[in-house]
């Protein structure tokens, strides 16, 4: 069986400096917005107006973006920009449209990708809404200043959904740039948790595309011939009916081996030009028939197959 050995670093962007830091660096970065430093900047402005006050000892934090490091496999060398998509879409299908933006970097013999990733959507058009309360506020009633539910002294002062007012009680408008609801997609009960979950998906890109580059043999047709007489033709075309079943037998063979990843590419190239010479020797040189190829093909996979992996 094989296995992949995955290297990923999964860490929080805590503060618009840091988020700031890693785009300004100019270092060939990609994404999938064309606008995307725009984008970022919207959702900076956005996170920086509705941080949450968290106390000291809370172990929550106001997050600004998510940072992962991946090494680059050598099956992906010439294909990163599609191993980085399938990646993220692998950790999570809302990828497709949340922002994320990457650079390729080179560290001692591996390539990795770094990538900042961002879990609320950006609108590709600001909308014009009325602004909400988007939380239960209470105040103490005797200092007038905004308290906690569970203050002694705290009355409600608007509940979340709650239109907010200005000074002469009428309906105050925001130009909404980003989705309000984050979506929910690096929550965890432990960073180990987490931190496999990423593996996995990286995994399973990895083991998805080991086949890229494999390039199934199968079993010439015989070539029927203008002159040939009308018996000739038909002995043939019955011939080549034969030799396309056993080529979907042999395809069936090496797409189960593909997807149990019970060989690699150099051990399924070699199998299936084993098979395809022998298989191409009793179609071509000795008319076998369909079931004595058959044959060949299933007692080839029941002993070096099933007996052995199974």
């Amino acid at each position: 069986m094989i296995s992949n050995n995955v290297y990923l670093r999964f860490d929080t962007f805590d503060d618009e400096k840091s988020v700031l830091n890693f785009i300004n660096e100019e270092k060939n970065f990609k994404a999938n917005s064309k606008t995307w430093k725009k984008d970022i900047y919207k959702l900076l402005r956005y996170k920086k107006r509705h941080l949450r006050n968290f106390e000291k000892d809370n172990q929550y934090r106001n997050i600004f973006g998510y940072y992962l490091k991946i090494m680059i496999p050598d099956t992906f060398d010439k294909r990163v920009d599609e191993f980085v998509k399938e990646t993220m879409l692998e950790i999570d299908k809302r990828f497709l449209k949340d922002l994320y933006v990457y650079k390729i970097i080179t560290e001692g013999k591996g390539r990795y990708a770094e990538i900042i990733c961002f879990t609320r959507y950006v609108y590709k058009k600001a909308n014009r809404c009325l602004k909400k309360y988007q939380r239960d506020y209470y105040y103490n009633q005797k200092t007038k200043k905004l308290c906690k539910k569970d203050h002694p002294d705290a009355v409600l002062k608007a509940k979340k959904g709650d239109l907010i007012l200005d000074s002469s009680g009428h309906k105050i408008y925001e130009v909404v740039e980003v989705k309000a609801v984050e979506d929910r997609i690096f929550v965890y009960k432990t960073i180990q948790e987490l931190t496999r979950r990423l593996k996995n998906a990286v995994a399973t890109v990895i083991k998805d595309n080991q086949y890229h580059e494999l390039i199934v043999n199968i079993v010439s047709r015989i070539t029927i011939d203008k002159d040939d007489s009308s018996a000739v033709k038909k002995y043939k075309q019955q011939r080549n009916i034969v030799i396309r079943k056993i080529n979907e037998i042999i395809r069936s063979f090496i797409e189960h081996m593909k997807l149990g990843n019970l060989l690699t590419i150099s051990e399924i190239e070699e199998v299936n030009e084993e098979w395809c010479k022998k298989v191409d020797e009793m179609a071509h040189e000795k008319s076998s028939s369909f079931d004595d190829m058959k044959d060949y093909l299933y007692k080839w996979w029941q002993q070096n197959i099933i007996e052995v992996m199974f």
